[in-house]
This record gives structure tokens, sequence and C-alpha cells, in this order.
């Protein structure tokens, strides 16, 4: 199975409380993102690995012209529904369906580390961005910047040993990996910088409902059962607890402004 095919099956398992909660907590960096752009009524802007729309529902409403692409129908169908002047697709940030040249800007918000070749992916924005367009591409922050690192360790520990199609969210963050692949499709930096984006959650009842709505929780409860999983994340949950009950992830992004020179 591909690998637009089995992140589309796990996606979509949880799409519902994904969309309700654990996109919600990237809100922080999306709006900060989308400030960074000052688009205008002329842009068409693509999303790559859109989710349900959060991003291209707060892009809409710039006035640009949004289309969107992610590999889950589930996730297609609230985006769809979010954002109905946009067209949302089902298809592979790796065989993108849009002519050469077709956008001005393209966004892959935590979304290139779950290619199968995050190379191709890159290479595909660049394929569809006008000349002088602009690609955002928001990734995980340093390690140690991030609580998220001890709920990734627990979950990834229980992953099946072919774990194809849950690649590790953090890949991008290492050793300028993103940037040299940038670098290597001729693009242009313009800007990284580290935004703060904060899971926060108002009970442990919705943190775990968010945290197990990811595709690498829905594969690891595929292979070791949801009580086994739910009981793990539960667990650690306690060390990010505050007095009033709230539960908190203090994360960083890295967001990466480039332009197609």
């Amino acid at each position: 199975m591909g690998t637009q095919k089995i992140q589309g099956r796990l996606w979509g398992k949880n799409a519902i409380d994904w969309a309700a909660i654990q996109e919600q907590t990237s809100s922080e960096a999306y709006r900060y993102a989308l400030q960074q752009l000052q688009l205008s009524s002329f842009d068409q802007l693509l999303d790559v690995g859109c989710g349900a729309g959060m991003f291209c529902s707060m892009a809409a409403k710039t006035g640009a012209q949004i289309k969107g692409i992610d590999a889950s129908p589930e996730l297609i169908n609230i985006a769809q529904n979010r954002v109905t002047s946009g067209e949302m697709l089902v298809g592979d940030m790796e065989e993108l369906p849009y002519a050469n040249h077709s956008f001005d800007v393209v966004t892959s918000l935590q979304s290139f580390h779950y290619a199968g070749n995050m190379s191709n992916a890159v290479g595909e924005a660049k394929r569809v961005l006008k000349n002088n367009g602009t690609l955002v591409a928001l990734t995980w922050g340093p390690k140690e910047a991030c609580d998220a690192v001890s709920y990734f360790n627990v979950v990834t520990s229980l992953l099946p040993p072919d774990s194809s199609g849950t690649l590790d969210p953090f890949g991008l963050s290492e050793y300028n990996r993103i940037d040299n692949m940038l670098k290597e499709e001729r693009f242009s930096i313009e800007n990284i910088e580290d935004v703060s984006a904060h899971w926060i959650y108002p009970d442990r009842d919705i943190a775990l409902r968010g945290l197990l709505s990811g595709g690498t929780a829905a594969r690891a409860i595929e292979h070791r059962g949801y009580e086994t999983v739910a009981g793990a994340v539960w667990d650690t949950l306690h060390a990010h607890e505050k007095k009033n009950g709230q539960i908190v992830y203090k994360n960083v992004f890295r967001l990466i402004i480039a332009s197609n020179k």
C-alpha cells in the first residue's frame, strides 16, 4: 500500500476529534504563519497536507483563492465544509494534480515529514509554485524545546516494527534537514524562526481524545489495541497537568519561508 493510502486510512479513523481538538492546538502558529504572508484576493494558495482545513479556513478570510490537498477523504470532507469557496482534493503530496506554476503560495504545515519521499514532496511544491512564489513550511522545532516528545516517545514505542507511513515527526527538525532540502531544490530561504505552539486541553479526557486522533496513534492502536495505547498515553498526562486541570504541552514549531527564485 502506498504512502498516500496508508496516511489516508490512518488519519481518517478519528477525523472528527482531529478537527475539533488536535488541529486546534496549532491555531496560534497557523495564525502567525498567515500573518507573514499578507495575502490578497489576487493570490492563489495551495495548502499541502491540509488536514481538516483549519489553515485554509483562516486563509480564505483574506479573500485569497484557496485549494487544499490531503490523503484522508474524511479530513477533506471536513475541510470542504469549512471552506466552501475553496477546492479541497484527496491526493498525494508527491504527485500533486496541478499544472506547473499554478500558485502564488504553497504551504506545508506539519505535513512534509509524512511523505514517503520528502524530497519528492518538496520538489512537487516547487513545481506548482509560480516563479517568485512563496513556500511556507512549518515543522517541529528542536526536540529539547518540545514537551510533545514525551507523547511521541510513548506512541512510537507501541508501533509495529514495519511502520512506513508513520515517520518521525521530528525528522525535518534535526541537522537543518528541511533547510538543505529547500536549497537543493533551489529555493531561496527568506526567513527561519521558531514560534510557540503549545498544545492546551481543558482536561485529561479531551487531551486523550486529541492525542489519539492522529495517524501515528491510529497505527499504534491497530497494532496494540485501544486500551493499551490509551492507557499508556493517559499515564503520561499527569506530568503536563496544571492546577486548574488543564493539560499543557509547551512546544516550538519552526517556520521557514522561502522563495521560488
